[in-house]
């Protein structure tokens, strides 16, 4: 069973090591408390078909404490964050999670041209009651305890100025609470060139191979291969470009080729700033072991400052999303939001936000629903302490 009392334990340890570390090596530990209070009111919590719909009041609150202690080439950092949400018409929807993150990163400069960079991080969610939760495409599931572990290496060498190559390992690990959900175990190898041009310009190629290890699966590992290429370009009157595309092949699943890319366009103008993107994914996961997930999104922001304090946010976005070789999980979606925010002080942020959603299902995992928040949220962050 997951370790209940393991994101607690962890805090203790990291904050012990890191004063040690501090006095030892001339590091500052810097502590850095915060509390958000969000009301909201949601015309379909619980992501019921439509003539179904169930509007109610959720009220969540969560403290949050960080850690970070920062020597000459290592990096630690730690928070702790304790979430409660209570909806007051159905109690059974009533959770606290308890979410701990420890990491690590070491990087030195081996020659005036390469560097290396290794790094560490561990993450725990404990759920305090087996409660119902609706993923963010409306699937409603049971919650679950997991412990996750990533490591991993990075290697960068510039060949003179305007060249550069890096080699790439990681390993992950992620271990559910629930018997039912399905361990994974990734692990990754990569290689990347870059080449800058004098035009304010970059240009990039990389190959990733993925092995994935499902544990209690009746199948064997999955395999993936994925290449890139993408260009970076800025223009006058502040544009920058943005584009990658590739192909991925996992062959023990789907024994063809599938592309992948992201488009971005941003300008930054006196009095705003606007962006457009696009991206698709193409991703083998945990749930879905004999399926590959593809994913297309489109989206659209505007930002703009109404005083010195104040900023107002618009977004939209359109979202396909199909799973090969079967369509077990076929569904379009978009979401429309008007956001703004206020800092009265400069540890105090209070934010305000409508949003619609709406979502068809095209196979047999759900059906089709919508639904309306609107969200008043109060944050204080103080300064925090230092060692």
């Amino acid at each position: 069973m997951f370790p209940k009392r393991s994101a607690t334990a962890w805090i203790i340890i990291l904050f012990i090591t890191s004063l040690l570390v501090s006095d030892a090596k001339a590091g500052t530990l810097v502590i850095k408390p915060s509390l958000m209070i969000e009301e909201s009111f949601d015309s379909n919590a619980f992501a019921l078909s439509s003539g179904n719909e169930e509007g109610t009041l959720v009220t969540t609150i969560t403290p949050r404490i960080e850690l970070i202690n920062d020597l000459k080439e290592l990096r630690l950092t730690g928070s702790y964050t304790l979430q409660s949400r209570y909806y007051p018409n159905d109690s059974d929807w009533n959770y606290m999670t308890q979410n701990s993150r420890l990491g690590v990163t070491w990087n030195r400069r081996l020659t005036r041209n390469t560097s290396l960079s290794l790094s560490d991080f561990v993450s725990s969610l404990y759920s305090t009651t087996d409660s119902l939760q609706v993923t963010d495409i409306g699937i409603q599931i049971r919650r679950s305890g997991s412990l996750s572990n990533t490591a991993s290496v990075a290697l960068s060498h510039m060949l003179g100025q305007l060249y550069s190559v890096s080699l790439t390992a990681s390993d992950s690990l992620i271990k559910y609470d629930d018997p039912s959900s399905i361990d994974t175990r990734t692990d990754s190898a990569g290689i990347n060139f870059s080449r800058h041009f004098m035009s304010m310009m970059s240009a990039n190629a990389s190959y990733t191979y993925t092995n994935f290890h499902f544990e209690k699966s009746m199948r064997d590992d999955t395999q993936a291969h994925s290449f890139q290429l993408g260009v970076s370009k800025q223009f006058p009157f502040d544009f920058i470009l943005n584009l990658s595309g590739g192909a991925v092949y996992s062959g023990d699943i789907s024994d063809k080729y599938d592309w992948t890319g992201q488009a971005r366009l941003s300008r930054s103008l006196e009095m705003s700033s606007i962006e457009l993107a696009y991206s698709r994914g193409v991703t083998t996961s945990s749930g879905l072991t004999d399926e590959i997930n593809i994913n297309d999104r489109g989206t659209l922001t505007w930002s703009r400052p109404l005083t010195r304090t104040m900023n107002m946010h618009l977004s939209g976005a359109y979202t396909q999303n199909r799973t090969e070789p079967s369509s077990s999980l076929q569904f379009e979606s978009y979401d429309t939001s008007i956001s703004a925010d206020w800092k009265p002080e400069s540890s105090i942020s209070v934010g305000v936000s409508y949003s619609h959603f709406q979502q068809w299902f095209d196979g047999a995992s759900g059906t089709g629903f919508m639904k309306d928040q609107i969200l008043i949220s109060v944050t204080a962050y103080p300064e925090g302490w230092r060692f």
